[in-house]
């Protein structure tokens, strides 16, 4: 009979082993998992490309509205053809109307277009890209907006930048 509890209590602790070893190992795998998961989307966006908004400021100049905005490329390509992306602007006139523009690309700022003000390394120092005419990874372009009629004082809008690749960033400016 002793030779007997003996034997159940044995099996009962290496059964509790064998749950303690294998709980803890579906615990690693799960966090192993997670962090596979979070560099498979990293690597993802590298590969395919992609752009963030992260700033924009907007100011009155000339009864027009002058918006610019830094995008950055946290993707894994470089990007130029400017003349291929798309900006689009939504804003509130002086006269309260919702204004929705599509502007074209121009080499020189004008109404209702947009331009590339440069590319940089930190756009905040003025330090200078790797190619004036290019968007490498890491890198950070400003393109300057000028809409007319000018926005209304006070109010919030939106800026789309699209590249020609269908990569699609917006941020909101205020005036």
């Amino acid at each position: 009979m002793s030779d007997a509890l003996l034997t159940l209590f044995s099996f009962v602790i290496v059964l509790g082993s064998i749950a303690t070893l294998l709980g803890a190992t579906l615990g690693i795998n799960g966090r192993s998992t997670e962090a596979w998961i979070a560099e498979a989307r990293a690597a993802y966006s590298a590969s395919v490309g992609d752009i963030e908004a992260v700033s924009a400021t907007a100011q009155e100049s000339a009864g027009t509205t002058v918006i610019d905005v830094t995008v950055e490329n946290t993707g894994g390509f470089a990007y130029a053809d400017w003349d291929k992306w798309d900006v689009a602007v939504q804003y509130t006139t002086s006269t309260g109307a919702v204004s929705i523009q599509r502007l074209s690309y121009s080499a020189t700022l004008a109404a209702g277009k947009w331009t590339v003000v440069g590319t940089y390394l930190n756009a905040a120092t003025a330090e200078q890209g790797v190619e004036p005419d290019a968007l490498n990874p890491t890198e950070q372009l400003v393109v300057r907006v000028q809409v007319t009629p000018v926005a209304r004082s006070a109010t919030t809008g939106m800026v789309v930048i699209t590249t020609q690749d269908a990569l699609s960033t917006r941020i909101h400016f205020d005036l």
